[in-house]
């Protein structure tokens, strides 16, 4: 049922009916310019623990919190379904929403120099076994192919494969030789 200010209730109380457009304005309002963190605990405030229903939602009318059905919850504050259920599971546990985002530990470590000064070295040695004729690196075109050169860096030193991909020796000589290795000092 579509209700008078454009607003899709699905709930059989009408609960967003019962705000304004300023109102819900308003509510939105509060959320600007503020961090993931204070949104959360803003919104688990907003989350009572009962029996049954097993939760209770809140909406913010000025000062005064009125209840409001889960739809409408979520409608009102902007925010998902997987947001609300991730609060209401906290809640549950009696713990404070905290803003996890990077801190999983599972990024990468930024390489090591040694590595970057290993693919530098192998780069520079492959130019130079190019300029004096004892290894072809170039296509047909006279173009360097630098995934010939990768190949070469794998198998002198394989266990260094899943530490440097081609993408990275790619990037790496890019922005360090430009491409222009008949410029190199060698």
């Amino acid at each position: 049922m579509m209700g008078r200010s454009g607003f899709k209730s699905g709930c059989d109380m009408n609960c967003i009916l019962n705000f304004t457009k300023h109102e819900r304005v308003a509510i939105l309002r509060k959320f600007a310019n503020k961090s993931k963190d204070e949104i959360d605990n803003h919104l688990y405030s907003l989350i009572e623990k009962r029996e049954k229903p097993k939760f209770t939602y809140h909406a913010l009318k000025g000062e005064e919190r009125h209840v409001v059905c889960r739809k409408a919850f979520i409608s009102l504050h902007n925010t998902s379904t997987k947001a609300v259920y991730r609060l209401t599971k906290l809640l549950e546990k009696d713990q404070v929403p905290e803003d996890f985002r990077g801190k999983h530990g599972h990024q990468r470590s930024p390489r090591p120099q040694w590595v970057n000064d290993m693919m530098h070295h192998h780069m520079l040695y492959c130019v130079s076994l190019q300029d004096i004729g004892r290894h072809d690196f170039t296509d047909d075109a006279g173009v360097l192919v630098v995934n010939r050169m990768y190949q070469l860096f794998v198998d002198m030193s394989p266990w260094m494969e899943y530490d440097v991909s081609y993408y990275v020796y790619l990037r790496y000589f890019k922005r360090h030789f430009g491409g222009h290795y008949s410029t190199l000092d060698v």
